[in-house]
């Protein structure tokens, strides 16, 4: 059985096969989302698999079949909490730099996204928005019209 869970795990695999990963050649990428989208749909359709092969052999140590894929990714998302995955110390930028400041921030650490930070009475500093590539680029190109 499918859970709402799965399903979720499903969906962000299939956006980030087809948005993220922009290195892996085009067809790679659609034949890798038709997998997760045939096993979204038809979970209890089988999928033969080459035989004398493994499946995922990059991923995995033993064998996991596309139907196994969704409980796999929550066993490995539970085990996993936010401070395994980010990036410290943090990198921001105050409120008032400039966005040339910002944009080389971002170009130099291959940020997508630079907290903006209020510098507080106290000495410390509070986050109030965030700057973003596609922002940015949105910006640019309203300028532009």
């Amino acid at each position: 059985m499918v859970t709402l869970e799965h399903t979720l795990i499903m969906l962000l695999l299939l956006i980030s096969l087809l948005k993220a990963r922009p290195r892996l050649p085009a067809w790679l990428r659609w034949a890798a989302a038709a997998v997760v989208l045939f096993a979204l749909v038809a979970p209890t359709a089988r999928i033969p698999l080459p035989r004398g092969r493994r499946a995922y052999p990059a991923l995995f140590k033993t064998p996991v079949s596309p139907e196994q894929m969704p409980a796999v990714y929550a066993g490995m998302l539970a085990a996993r909490t936010a401070a395994d995955l980010m990036t410290a110390p943090v990198i921001a930028v105050p409120e008032t730099a400039s966005l040339n400041r910002a944009i080389l921030l971002m170009y130099q650490h291959d940020l997508k996204v630079l907290p903006v930070v209020r510098e507080t009475p106290q000495g410390g500093q509070v986050p109030v928005g965030v700057v973003t590539r596609a922002g940015i680029i949105s910006h640019l190109a309203e300028g532009t019209r």
